[in-house]
């Protein structure tokens, strides 16, 4: 049976012109636990960030030759665990895109979701910035999407959904956050108080769709009803 204290690993494989490429370890060693892997590619680039559940690590491993070799490199740290059971450890969920040489990534520590840029395909990062306070609480996380020159992020927060935009180029803010759905909500007479798993796609120079599960129990525990689309 298993047991959230066993050991956990990450494995990736890329199918290359039509054909699978062998199974590459990510993460090596008997009582390594990764947490929630996600992959974002562009090009032969490949970037891949999960946690570290033993330690709260957000670890980013890299491949420029789709998967082939690797490098890594520690993004921060998360002080949150897992919310459905301490025991499995460290839980940042991390989020990851990459398109040309703009990649993101983000997780969630401490209230707040952590967030750093790259102009070179992942190959250096900006510094850490912090969005929102109550983060994560509802078991959501954060997600992303890049077109051309724009980053986009958004996050739930206790009173709902919010969303940023940034410079690829530079880093820099180029939409404040903004509350984009308010909780609680109200639609054919049910209340709901929280959304999680929500999705972000950008197009063109000004365009962005947001979509929301939203939940009628504040810590959600995937029981949605109802979906707003901004």
């Amino acid at each position: 049976n298993y047991d959230v204290t066993d050991p956990r690993q990450a494995q990736f494989r890329a199918l290359v012109g039509g054909v699978w490429q062998p199974v590459v370890n990510l993460t090596t060693g008997k009582t390594f636990r990764v947490d929630y892997p996600v992959v974002a590619g562009s090009g032969d680039t490949v970037l891949v960030a999960y946690t570290n559940a033993n330690n709260g690590n957000v670890v980013v491993r890299r491949s420029t030759n789709a998967g082939v070799a690797w490098s890594s490199v520690n993004a921060g740290a998360t002080d949150r665990l897992d919310p459905d059971d301490n025991a499995a450890g460290y839980a940042g969920w991390p989020t990851i895109c990459a398109a040309g040489n703009n990649a993101v990534v983000s997780w969630i520590s401490d209230g707040q979701v952590n967030v750093r840029t790259s102009d070179d395909a992942g190959a250096t990062w900006r510094p850490t910035f912090t969005l929102g306070s109550t983060a994560g609480e509802d078991r959501g996380w954060s997600q992303c999407d890049i077109e051309g020159d724009r980053i986009g992020l958004t996050w739930n927060e206790n009173d709902g959904v919010y969303y940023a935009e940034y410079s690829g180029a530079s880093g820099n803010a180029t939409l404040a956050a903004k509350q984009v759905i308010s909780l609680p909500d109200t639609l054919d007479g049910v209340t709901f108080n929280a959304a999680y798993s929500i999705a972000v796609a950008l197009n063109g120079a000004d365009t962005v769709g947001i979509s929301a599960p939203l939940c009628e129990q504040d810590e959600c525990n995937y029981n949605a009803k109802a979906t707003r689309i901004h």
